[in-house]
């Protein structure tokens, strides 16, 4: 039996059908082939078909070749290994290996540094007793285990933070290659703090060396609460972009 012509499959697909049955099966998971274009890896589309756009998981290999074609970048083909639930740095390396992502994990100490260092300010998410987010901008310096900064008792962080003890802040590097760490857990506070002054003090030294007396003594005021973010949990990543 001869199909009509309309009816008959395309050359292309059948070659394509006949190149699939000719490829050697792998263990596992069958091997991921993906572009990878260093400058932009998830969002370059091949010209003609702007809904087909190049993903971590791309195995369209119509689009490999013609993203090849166009000197998209290198296609990248790696079996799939699920990483290890240890972070391990076998873990890392696998994940490295199959997203094509150089971000690196930075270690308790290495997180605790970047906290201390520079003039970056902590974005501090709180929480009222009824679950409503807030999320503020605070200066603050770390002491031992504790990220520590100054509050009115009657703004909303400090009302969320009376009725809801426990907080959230993440520290950025917004300059090339990025890096950001992520803090959270219970907090104390002092609403009548002794060495308030010397708090203020020491805060406003680190992002207004100059004028660090002005400063502190304008925040140490009647009302002005210590809050204490003990880091119960950290995590914290560097060289996002490179």
């Amino acid at each position: 039996m001869v199909l009509a012509p309309s009816l008959q499959p395309p050359r292309d697909v059948e070659a394509r059908e006949a190149g699939r049955s000719r490829r050697p099966a792998t263990e596992g998971r069958p091997m991921i082939e993906r572009p990878y274009d260093t400058a932009t890896p998830a969002s370059r589309s091949v010209a003609g078909s702007p809904s087909r756009r190049l993903g971590p998981n791309c195995v369209d290999r119509a689009l490999i070749a013609a993203s090849e074609r166009m000197g998209l970048g290198p296609v990248i083909r790696c079996q799939y290994q699920p990483p290890a639930a240890d972070g391990s740095a076998e873990a890392v390396r696998l994940r490295r290996r199959r997203w094509g992502r150089p971000m690196r994990d930075m270690d308790a100490a290495e997180a605790r540094a970047f906290l201390g260092s520079g003039a970056r300010t902590a974005k501090v998410a709180t929480a009222s007793s009824t679950g409503k987010p807030l999320v503020a901008p605070v200066w603050f310096i770390l002491d031992g285990d504790d990220l520590v900064f100054l509050t009115s008792a009657t703004s909303v962080k400090g009302r969320h933070l009376h009725a809801n003890p426990r907080a959230a802040a993440v520290v950025e590097d917004d300059s090339f290659p990025y890096a950001f760490v992520v803090a959270r857990g219970s907090v104390t506070l002092d609403d009548e703090p002794p060495d308030r002054l010397g708090w203020a003090t020491r805060i406003a030294s680190r992002y207004v060396p100059d004028r660090a007396d002005d400063f502190a003594a304008r925040n140490d005021a009647p009302g002005e609460t210590l809050v204490r973010l003990h880091l119960e949990r950290i995590f914290g990543q560097a060289e996002l972009a490179l």
